[in-house]
């Protein structure tokens, strides 16, 4: 028996998919190849990843929760009457699977449905403004070099020998008192969380900057914007996502804890940092169904996103093996 291999147009030297075509009862096989993109590449090592799987099943759910929630169990506790009322709150049961507050008897599930919302949203918005300039500072750091690059990185020398922690409670305590300072959190997380991925594209654009593509597209006359943003940065793409999705794991881990010491968004907002603050003064009454919820859903959130980071990683590495 033998075999032809028709190669399809424009393979490049990647591993092909094998597609043998029967050609009738005991004649040969036509062997198809064809080439896998990148993405497809990447996709194949991801979903062997079995913990990033889980990890990308279990943020879907959490996501959808945190979108339909709402609407299904919107933030309008309705306080009971006086006689109703059980200060320690009212642990688990099937009416209220999470419990209820002590006070205004506030069901556990419906503010950690609500809270999902803004503290997923916030994570994921205040990741992309980081993840922007970062990327900005860092590519025209990385490609320019000389005076401009040892400025910017003075800059971010700076800003990394700042006590972040200690910055962001003060500047996130000038906003507190607004109505709705959630865009004020969120600006505060972005504009303070870019530092790292600027040194991160810095180190990828400065070896990227000297392969031979590069220098063919400098020869033919290809502005160095061009060169930055279609040739060197789709490159240098894979390992941003990578610290992006790690990135949004850091912030709302970040927003719940200024939110618990009383510094974060304000304690009208329904977010997972407000709900463990809220449930501070209850725990010694023996309420643990108040802080336990949120504080399980901030775990499942963080791992699952750093499972998908891992993922990620192993995807868009060209080292690792199939």
């Amino acid at each position: 028996m033998t075999e032809s291999r028709v190669p399809a147009p424009g393979a490049a030297a990647q591993p092909d998919e094998i597609e043998r075509v029967p050609d009738g009862p005991g004649a040969d096989y036509e062997i198809d190849l064809r080439s896998l993109s990148q993405l497809e590449l990447a996709w194949r090592k991801f979903r062997r990843h079995r913990l990033a799987l889980i990890g990308l099943g279990l943020f879907a759910v959490i996501v959808v929760a945190a979108i339909v929630g709402p609407f299904l169990l919107p933030f309008t506790p309705v306080p009971p009457r006086p006689d109703q009322i059980v200060y320690t709150g009212r642990p688990p049961s099937l009416a209220h699977p999470f419990g209820e507050t002590g006070g205004l008897q506030a069901d556990v599930l419906m503010l950690v449905l609500n809270g999902a919302r803004t503290s997923l949203f916030l994570g994921v918005t205040s990741m992309l403004i980081g993840v922007v300039i970062g990327t900005i500072v860092g590519a025209v750091a990385g490609y320019l070099g000389g005076f401009i690059d040892n400025l910017l990185m003075r800059i971010v020398d700076i800003m990394l020998s700042l006590p972040l922690l200690f910055v962001i409670l003060v500047v996130a305590r000038f906003f507190r008192d607004a109505k709705d300072n959630v865009w004020s959190i969120i600006l505060v997380f972005g504009l303070l969380g870019w530092m790292g991925v600027s040194r991160l594209v810095r180190s990828l654009f400065l070896s990227i900057r000297e392969r031979e593509f590069i220098e063919a597209a400098r020869a033919v006359g290809v502005s160095d914007r061009r060169i930055i943003f279609r040739h060197i940065l789709p490159n240098a793409l894979s390992p941003i996502v990578v610290a992006a999705s790690l990135i949004i794991a850091g912030n709302i881990i970040g927003e719940a804890f200024i939110s618990f010491l009383g510094f974060g968004i304000n304690p009208s907002t329904p977010t997972w940092g407000n709900v463990l603050s809220n449930s501070l003064t209850f725990i010694l009454q023996g309420n643990w169904w108040w802080p336990f919820f949120p504080g399980f859903a901030i775990i499942l959130t963080v791992l699952a996103i750093n499972f998908i980071g891992d993922g990620l990683r192993d995807a868009f590495d060209p080292r690792s093996r199939e």
